[in-house]
This record gives structure tokens, C-alpha cells and sequence, in this order.
């Protein structure tokens, strides 16, 4: 996949269509008049005491083992009982609550899931919160947690709303979600932070199930047309401004003339040797470079809406999605799915 410009794709997750969701259940149960029958709640602590336990498979790894103590955490955070944790194999009291990915659990419920796919499942006989990988287990435990109560609406403490309990129960639910998007994120924005204020952001991104495949973005242009490379022999690479081809000096306030077939062609065989060295990468950038330097020839402004061919700064969508695809056409030629 080639990715065209800077915009970071952004997630915060659709709370309004989860809780349409969930109206849309309440109504139809009303509509029916009470027909269903009310399954009672089931209670994991009461009376100072647990009532469950956490259960990993066995063996279970770091990333696992974290996932159960952040669920026993907040389960302490909420009632002041910590909920113990077990393997598989060891002796296990109260209602088990299945912790892991789908590779682990073979008693599973639901198969088939996707890698940040997760099933929430409470029945009378065990809680299972699993994924079709460890990031989709946690994604299970942290949505788990947010049915209890818990949220988390901004980085660090502050952010954090936890209901005190002197009893917990949850009620009979079977849930299966995946993410929309396979790369979710929010921009902390351009400079350098304190190391703990970035590990909050971390801790508070993932709570809120963003994550995903890693997309190549961000200024990019200047590295496929580097002028110590080209400007001697091929000046027409860069940008005509003022009638005159205007040779970078920096790797910021300048973009390439796109409109130029050899420019297309250089940006696809720097893909593909991109792709060919680094085949486990699925996207390679073709975000423009910072600032401005738009290319003035009349080859580009034909690109350009109309109402834009002589604006030297806005307007310049069509002519990168232009040259963007037709990069991508030959990329999936040579490397079908990047």
C-alpha cells in the first residue's frame, strides 16, 4: 500500500455506534414485552472475596502475563480483592476467566478470529476473553474492563475513572469485534516528551484499542529524489518555479515535478527495491515534502483543479493522487498486496 500524504490516520474508537448498538438490544427486549427471561448476573466478588480467578495457558508469555495483571489490577482498583492468577494446569477456584490467544485456547468457543479480533464470553460455567492473537487478548480484557466501568478518557491518572464496588457482577454476554481500521493512532504531536509522559500515551492508546499494522508515513520525497543524486544531470526532476527549475538545497519546501514520467518511474523502482529489501514492510511512503515548492510547469497546473492552476500553495491533492497511483498500479504488478 502506498500511502500519499502526511495525514496520520486517526481512530478514536465509534463510542456513538457502540452505544446504538446496545440501545438497539434494549429496545427490541422492551418491544417483546418481557418475554425473554432475565439471566441472573454473575458474581466475581463479593463480600471482600473472589469468586474467580484469572487462568493463562501454560506456558504463558510476558506479553500474556501482562495482559492478566492489568485485568487483576483494575479488578483490585475496583473492590480492594486481588483475583489470583493460574496456569491451566494448577488447581483453579470460582469462575475461571480464560486469558490468551486463540493458538492456546483450543476450548475456545468461537474460532476463526483475525489477529486484533477479540470474543468476550460470560456464561455460568467460565469467562473467556481471548483474541486471534495476544494484542486481540488484551483488546478482549481492556473492552471487559470498560463493561465494568471502567474508562479511560485521557492519558495518566487523571484520565482514569474507576467505580469503586463493594460487590461485581457481570451480566450474560457473548461479544465478537475487530477493528475498522487495521492502523488506528492518535499524533502526540511533533517535538520530544518526558520518557513517563510518553509511556502514559502508550498505556492509554492501547487501552483504547489503537494499534495495528505499522504505516509507513510522513515527508519522503526528498529521499527518492535526493539532489546530490540528480540535480547535475537531471534538473528538469525538480520543481519549475518562476520559470526556473529550482534545485533543492534542503530536504524541506520543495516537491518534485510529478507530472514527469521519469519521476513516476524512479518513485516505482524505489518502491519495489524497498519492497524487495524489506519483505515483511506492506507500505512505503510517497508523503510530499514540508512545506511548499510546488512544481509551476504546465504539465503539474494541468492536474490541478481549476480553480487552483495558478495558486502557488493550495490545491495539490489531484496531482499527488495522480502520481500516487500511478506508482501504486505498477507496484501491485511487481508485488501484489504492498
Amino acid at each position: 500500500m502506498i500511502t500519499c500524504t502526511m495525514l496520520c490516520l486517526t481512530l478514536v474508537r465509534c463510542m456513538l455506534m457502540r452505544y446504538a448498538r446496545g440501545m438497539a438490544v434494549i429496545m427490541a427486549f422492551s418491544l417483546m414485552g418481557g418475554v425473554l427471561p432475565q439471566l441472573e448476573k454473575l458474581p466475581l466478588i463479593e463480600s471482600g472475596k473472589a469468586r474467580c480467578c484469572i487462568v493463562l495457558p501454560s506456558p504463558a508469555s510476558d506479553s500474556l502475563m501482562y495482559t492478566a495483571r492489568e485485568l487483576q489490577t483494575y479488578l483490585y482498583k475496583m473492590t480492594g480483592v486481588t483475583v489470583p492468577i493460574r496456569k491451566v494446569a494448577e488447581a483453579i477456584d470460582g469462575l475461571p476467566i480464560y486469558v490468551g490467544d486463540l493458538a492456546r485456547l483450543p476450548n475456545a468457543p468461537i474460532k476463526g478470529l483475525d489477529a486484533e479480533e477479540f470474543v468476550i464470553e460470560v456464561n455460568p460455567r467460565a469467562i473467556w476473553l481471548y483474541g486471534g492473537s495476544e494484542a486481540g487478548a488484551y483488546f478482549a480484557v481492556v473492552t471487559f474492563l470498560e463493561h465494568c466501568g471502567v474508562r479511560w478518557l485521557m492519558p495518566g491518572k487523571l484520565g482514569e475513572f474507576v467505580p469503586r464496588k463493594n460487590k461485581l457482577t457481570v451480566a450474560h454476554m457473548r461479544i465478537r469485534e475487530k477493528p475498522g481500521f487495521v492502523y488506528r493512532t492518535v499524533w502526540y504531536a511533533y517535538g520530544g516528551r518526558p520518557r513517563h509522559e510518553r509511556l502514559e500515551y502508550e498505556r492509554w492508546k492501547r487501552r483504547n484499542k489503537m494499534g495495528g499494522r505499522h504505516i509507513s508515513m510522513g515527508h519522503n520525497l526528498y529521499s527518492i529524489y535526493p539532489p546530490r543524486r540528480f540535480a547535475e544531470d537531471h534538473p528538469e526532476y525538480y520543481p519549475l518555479i518562476n520559470g526556473r527549475r529550482a534545485i533543492p538545497q534542503t530536504n524541506a519546501g520543495w516537491q518534485p515535478c510529478t507530472s514527469n514520467p521519469e519521476v513516476v518511474q524512479i518513485a516505482i523502482e524505489t518502491a519495489r527495491h524497498h519492497f524487495d529489501s524489506h519483505p515483511d514492510a506492506w507500505t512505503y511512503s510517497l508523503s510530499p515534502n514540508d512545506g511548499y515548492g510546488w512544481c509551476e510547469c504546465e504539465r503539474c497546473r494541468i492536474q490541478d483543479p481549476p480553480q487552483f492552476k495558478d495558486d502557488p500553495h493550495r490545491g495539490k491533492g489531484r496531482r499527488m493522487l495522480i502520481f500516487a497511483n500511478a506508482v501504486a498500479r505498477a507496484l501491485q504488478e511487481s508485488h501484489p498486496g504492498k
